[in-house]
Formats: C-alpha cells, sequence, structure tokens
C-alpha cells in the first residue's frame, strides 16, 4: 500500500482553522485494488485536521472520505508510417584471376616385385568332442486294431453217446400257465459304445442268463428310454438305438415271459461329433498343439481330444517369476491340469493391473494369441511336456523357462531347455531371470 500524506493550507483565514481545532488539515490517499467499486483500480482519500498535532492523520481525525478510480484504458494509437529505406551501396569490383601453372610429367611405373613362396600347410586340427545324444523322441501313437479273422470250419459231429438211466419222476407242478417258469434275470450288464454320437446309431443285445427255460412262453423285450430316448419292444433280445439327446441318458431294458418281469438300467452318454483329431506340432488355436492328454491326465476324455496348445515363441528371457513380493502364493501344483489354477492363485496373491503385467504370471494372462484370452503360466509338468516335444513346436532357445509351481515362499521350479542339461528341472529365487512359454487348454 503507498500512503501519502499532504499538509494543506486550511482556508483563507486563521478563524477558520481555529474554529476547527487549530489542527492543520490532512489528506492521505491509499492505493484501492479492482473491485466493484474501482474495475480498473483507484485511490481512496481520506481528509481529516491533524487536531492533535501528530503529523498523522489518525482515524477519529478523518472528516471526509472519497474514493477516485482510474479510468479505462484508451485505444491504442495508429502505428506511424515506415521510413524510407536507405540506398544500397555500389559492388566493389572483382579481382582478376591468376593464370593456372603448368601440369608436371608422370614418373615412370616401377617393376612389380617377384611373388614370394607359398608357406608351408599348418598341421590339421584335433577331432571335436562328440555332442551329447539327443532326448529319445515321444512314442508314436498306437496304429488301428487288425481286422478279426476269418471263423475256423466247424467240426465234425461226435457220435452218439448211449441213453442214460432213466431218472426218477418230478413232482407234479402247480396248475397254470405259469407253473414252473423261471424267473428271467438280466445279470451282465448293457454294453453301450463308448462314445456315443448324436443321431449315430448303434446296437445293444439284453443279455439272459436263462433265455431257454419259460415254461415254453415266449419272452418279450423293451428298451425304454428316459431323456426323451423312443420306447421300443419286440421279440429279439437287440435293439438299434438312434440317440437324440446330448447329455447322460439313463435307459432301462426289460425283460418279460408273460408272469415274470425283468429290467437292467443302462447309461448312454450322448457327445456333439468331436473336431477331427489333431498331431503335436500341429497349427491350432492360436499357437501350436504341444501336448495330447492321455488315460489318468486330469482332463482325459476317451470320447474327445484334449491337451495343450503352447504359443509359438517366449517372452523373454528376462523375466522375473514374482511381482516383487515374496509371499506364499498356494500355485503349489505340479500335475499336468494344475497350471491355470496356479496362475490364478499367483496373480491374486501378487496383484499388478491386468493388461500391464510384468511377472511371470501376469504375463501370461494377458497374452492374447489367436484371440484367446485363456492363456496360463504351465505346472512343472506341463512345461516338461513342452521340452519333450520341444522340436514340433519350435521356437525355444538354450534357457530355463518359468513353471506356475511355487517351490517355496522365495523360490519356484523351472525347466531347462538346454539339450546338454538333458531335460534337467530345479528351483530358484523368485527373483531370477527366466523365459516365459505360455499355454492354454484344448
Amino acid at each position: 500500500m503507498c500512503v501519502m500524506v499532504l499538509p494543506l493550507v486550511a482556508g483563507c483565514s486563521g478563524n477558520n482553522v481555529a474554529s476547527i481545532g487549530n489542527g492543520a488539515l490532512l489528506v492521505k490517499t491509499s492505493e484501492l485494488a479492482a473491485g466493484e467499486a474501482c474495475p480498473n483500480d483507484g485511490v481512496t482519500i481520506e481528509m481529516g485536521f491533524d487536531l492533535n498535532g501528530n503529523g498523522i492523520l489518525d482515524p477519529d481525525e478523518v472528516v471526509k472520505t472519497e474514493v477516485v478510480c482510474n479510468g479505462t484504458n484508451g485505444d491504442q494509437g495508429a502505428t506511424g508510417d515506415t521510413g524510407a529505406t536507405g540506398n544500397t551501396g555500389a559492388t566493389g569490383d572483382t579481382g582478376a584471376t591468376g593464370d593456372i601453372g603448368p601440369m608436371g610429367t608422370t614418373g615412370p611405373t616401377g617393376l612389380t616385385g617377384a611373388t614370394g613362396a607359398s608357406g608351408a600347410t599348418g598341421a590339421t586340427g584335433a577331432t571335436g568332442v562328440t555332442g551329447l545324444t539327443g532326448a529319445t523322441g515321444a512314442t508314436g501313437a498306437t496304429g488301428p486294431t487288425g481286422a478279426t479273422g476269418s471263423t475256423g470250419a466247424t467240426g465234425s459231429t461226435g457220435s452218439t453217446g448211449a441213453t442214460g438211466v432213466t431218472g426218477l419222476t418230478g413232482a407234479t407242478g402247480a396248475s397254470g400257465v405259469c407253473a414252473g417258469n423261471t424267473t428271467p434275470t438280466i445279470t451282465s450288464d448293457i454294453e453301450v459304445p463308448t462314445c456315443t454320437i448324436v443321431d449315430v446309431s448303434f446296437d445293444i443285445t439284453i443279455p439272459l442268463d436263462n433265455p431257454d427255460n419259460h415254461g415254453g412262453q415266449t419272452l418279450s423285450y423293451a428298451v425304454a428310454g428316459v431323456g426323451a430316448m423312443i420306447t421300443q419292444a419286440g421279440s429279439t433280445a437287440t435293439f438299434t438305438i438312434t440317440p437324440q439327446v446330448l447329455g447322460s441318458n439313463t435307459m432301462l431294458a426289460i425283460v418279460s415271459d408273460g408272469c415274470q418281469i425283468a429290467t437292467k438300467t443302462f447309461t448312454v452318454t450322448v457327445i456333439v461329433p468331436p473336431p477331427p483329431p489333431v498331431d503335436i506340432g500341429d497349427s491350432y488355436q492360436g499357437g501350436k498343439v504341444a501336448y495330447i492328454l492321455q488315460v489318468g491326465d486330469f482332463g482325459y476324455d476317451v470320447c474327445q481330444q484334449h491337451g495343450l496348445i503352447a504359443a509359438t515363441s517366449d517372452h523373454g528371457p528376462y523375466i522375473q517369476w514374482y511381482n516383487g513380493s515374496l509371499t506364499t502364493t498356494g500355485a503349489t501344483g505340479t500335475s499336468i491340469g494344475t497350471g491355470a489354477a496356479n496362475t490364478t492363485a499367483i496373480i491374486s496373491s501378487q496383484g499388478g493391473t491386468a493388461g500391464s503385467y510384468t511377472y511371470a504370471a501376469g504375463l501370461a494372462r494377458d497374452y492374447r494369441g489367436g484371440g484367446y484370452s485363456d492363456w496360463y503360466l504351465p505346472s512343472i509338468d506341463e512345461l516338461y511336456q513342452l521340452y519333450v516335444n520341444r522340436t514340433a513346436i519350435g521356437g525355444f532357445g538354450d534357457n530355463a523357462n518359468w513353471s506356475s509351481s511355487e517351490a517355496s515362499v522365495s523360490s519356484a521350479m523351472y525347466q531347462s531347455f538346454n539339450p546338454g542339461n538333458n531335460g534337467s528341472q530345479g528351483s530358484m529365487g523368485k527373483d531370477g531371470q527366466c523365459a516365459v512359454r505360455v499355454v492354454r487348454s484344448f
């Protein structure tokens, strides 16, 4: 704030001054910031008399206040005319070019020196060490079953044996149509094809343990379906079934001799036609077929082929297993079929942001090869199958690759892909640097 106090002459006569209190008239000005009072700043002017003679306009000495505002800025004046450009000075004369001196005579070419004698041939180097024998390839698929051989000729009928002694007459049976009948029973399981496909017909036979001992009564057979299977009946034990309903369908086999009824349930599991089978190394669903599930593997299905698909290249080779925190993730699965659950457990424990993961399991989850979003970090047993089939899959270096199988709070398991290590596995600290090859299931 700028304050200016001006002592002024009060009035034209001393009497006027004396009548106000013998004090000199004082004026104080203060800068006023822009606001409602003054849009363009201004000055507050306070006026009064120095009644106490201290040379300062005290608040109780102010008798009048005025506000003086700054005016708005005036328009900018017109730009003056540009002055005339001065004349350009004359260019000086160019000096004359001197003469070029004569070229000297080229000297004669010297004679070529004689060729030196060839050096003696060096000794042959020692033969290198023989490389390690490569790993044994995977066992080939089992060939189809050979055709059934023809039935041998029927042997000649033997001679009729002597007539035996007539047995004792049995007790007289009860009267009635069903007297003496043996109850029909179905003791064996009804054989159904393992893989039944919708709309593809197959035959079944109802097995009886006593088909001929029913007092001369004709046996009747039937099958009835639960789950929209068509009921059939006839005088033979063989039926053709055309499944219409997908899933597990319970069927009932029925046999009757007109007096008693025997029944037995059986199940027909109907599937859609499976896709054509694939082989290891085939390009399929975003990658390469790396392994086909075998009997005993989790998820194995005799009716439909399942397995692992590997990405066509590694992430890495310098990827950490963890996200910087040593935690017990619970990703302890090692067998085939546990890699996906391991991956979920690791990400749940280690955290991070989807789409920008930087550690092994997160990179697997972020991968979108072939447009699929269900990729995961393989378990150690799944990763071993990638090692076994590494040539057919392709794209592997000589590095170690991380599995999703946790070994301890501070370490995880890896698979070596260096041929010289013969498929060795081990564990290392989670901050170790390994390659990552992601997989998905089909």
